[in-house]
């Protein structure tokens, strides 16, 4: 197993962060990458040793990751 990384992001960088991963999220359903209809998600090569998140994980690290609005 690869070691956990918890890099430091800047307001913009969580915002395009989240926003990718809500577009990844989104062509799941259809498995292939939306820029290349002919690659698959899984055989991305992020994925060579994991499996990608499913939808519901996408969602639990959304929330996680996820700036509060400033008051």
């Amino acid at each position: 197993m690869k070691p956990h990384v918890a890099p430091k992001f800047d307001y913009h960088e969580v915002c395009t962060v989240l926003a990718a991963l809500r577009v990844f999220q989104a062509h799941q359903l259809t498995d292939y990458l939306p820029n290349d209809p002919d690659t698959r998600i899984k055989d991305m090569e992020h994925f060579e040793d994991c499996e990608p998140l499913t939808g519901e994980e996408i969602d639990a690290l959304c929330e996680r990751i996820r700036i509060p609005p400033e008051s």
